[in-house]
């Protein structure tokens, strides 16, 4: 699972393979009481699941019987759904840890933030920023004509 999934993703694809197992054969139609987001999520875990323990055909027409379908949106629907969700609560908590946070922690959100990197990038970007800038070699990795930062030239981290 580890080789397939991110290594933040691969616990909850295990947590929800474990969790729900007993759907394999059990009631599909359980799953309808679920948010979209988590049916979906255990569907994948389930999909996993049935693929290790070498059931997935049945476990595909199970699903079909039930009248399950995988539901995907499209790239045009996805940039709907995300320039019309607001983003005010997320901002709204980014204040709050700025005021909280001691200067070294708010530091790091803020470059997060402005960076748009994931979590684990943010933290390898961010230690190397932090190192570079104590050897006096921020340049090497930050390009300030461009104002960007160059990952490429590390590529044993990226």
């Amino acid at each position: 699972m580890k080789s397939r999934y991110a290594k933040s993703y691969a616990p909850t694809v295990y947590c929800y393979a474990r969790k729900f197992s007993q759907l394999l054969d059990g009631n599909l139609a359980e799953l309808e009481s679920f948010s979209r987001p988590k049916r979906g999520a255990v569907l994948r875990a389930l999909t996993a699941l049935s693929k290790y323990i070498g059931v997935y055909e049945g476990f595909k027409q199970r699903m079909k019987n039930y009248g399950m379908r995988w539901e995907c949106q499209g790239s045009f629907e996805s940039f709907l759904r995300i320039m019309r969700n607001r983003n005010s609560d997320v901002m709204e908590w980014v204040k709050r840890c700025l005021e909280a946070f001691d200067r070294p922690y708010a530091t790091f959100v803020e470059f997060t933030l402005i960076s748009g990197l994931r979590k684990t990038e943010a933290i390898q970007s961010f230690n190397l920023v932090v190192k570079l800038g104590q050897a006096d070699k921020l340049d090497e990795y930050y390009n300030r004509c461009l104002e960007s930062l160059e990952h490429f030239r590390y590529p044993e981290t990226w």
